[in-house]
């Protein structure tokens, strides 16, 4: 029978050492699909592979269907994003949204909005300068690839009765309370039936903005950053919670930059 060829556009999520001349290199494909695949000969210094699969960029790929992992026959640059590459606090910011993509995507899951959206959040990365707006735009990367992927928290009705608590939500100097295992805001009824956390609702709105803001919008939004800062670790046991995986790109963020 005949291998099947691949043709698409792709993100490089993450890059693994094969053996001393190749690479398996991980992909978000155009239609959310990931795809894993050998670049035979990407570590050798004369490879044109080399400079065309670094990690963020957006490439066009031609692959062939391998026994177990696909072939890159053909690469092209589509755009290189060599400025995050280039700038640490812009490589550190961008680093948990390939690790959660790479971790929370799979070959038999289709979702064009991932790969659309992680192109806009790198043009933005790429683009902005301020250390609080990459928090932000790191931050709301995270929160809308769970919720793509069916992990939306639930912001606006209790998670355990669906009480609608719209509410509370409009007076920003309380705090509410949450549940990681039920999935989100729980009502003063609801608070002693399950195991919640407080969270200021300045925080839960910013959540909620985020999910529905454009990367380039973001800029618009005025919050304190230690509120950004409450968000960004959120996600980080939000992803542990709910997708099962720990993001070390994240901790090093928040440890080093992040907050």
């Amino acid at each position: 029978m005949a291998s099947k060829d691949l043709h698409t556009n792709a993100i490089v999520l993450h890059k693994t050492k094969l053996s001393e001349t190749d690479l398996i290199i991980t992909f978000l494909c155009e239609d959310g699909r990931q795809v894993r695949a050998v670049a035979k000969g990407a570590r050798k210094p004369s490879s044109t592979f080399a400079s065309r699969l670094e990690l963020f960029s957006n490439v066009e790929v031609l692959l062939a269907e391998g026994k177990n992992l696909h072939i890159v026959r053909e690469a092209k640059i589509i755009k290189a994003y060599s400025k995050i590459r280039s700038d640490i606090e812009k490589t550190v910011c961008a680093s948990p949204a390939m690790e959660l993509l790479d971790k929370a995507t799979r070959q038999s899951f289709e979702s064009e909005n991932l790969y659309q959206m992680t192109i806009n959040f790198l043009n933005e990365v790429e683009k902005i300068h301020d250390s609080f707006y990459l928090k932000a735009l790191c931050t709301a990367h995270l929160i809308k690839v769970c919720s793509f992927i069916g992990f939306r928290p639930s912001l606006a009705n209790c998670s355990v009765c669906g009480d609608d608590m719209g509410d509370s939500l409009e007076n920003m100097h309380i705090n509410l309370n949450f549940s990681y295992e039920d999935g989100g805001v729980v009502c003063l009824r609801c608070s002693s039936k399950t195991e919640v956390e407080k969270m200021s609702a300045q925080t839960i709105k910013l959540i909620h903005d985020l999910i529905h803001t454009k990367f380039e919008d973001i800029k618009l939004i005025r919050v304190p950053e230690d509120v950004v800062d409450e968000t960004l670790h959120f996600c980080k046991k939000w992803i542990l919670y709910h997708v099962g995986t720990s993001m070390k790109s994240l901790s090093f963020y928040i440890d080093n930059i992040g907050s």
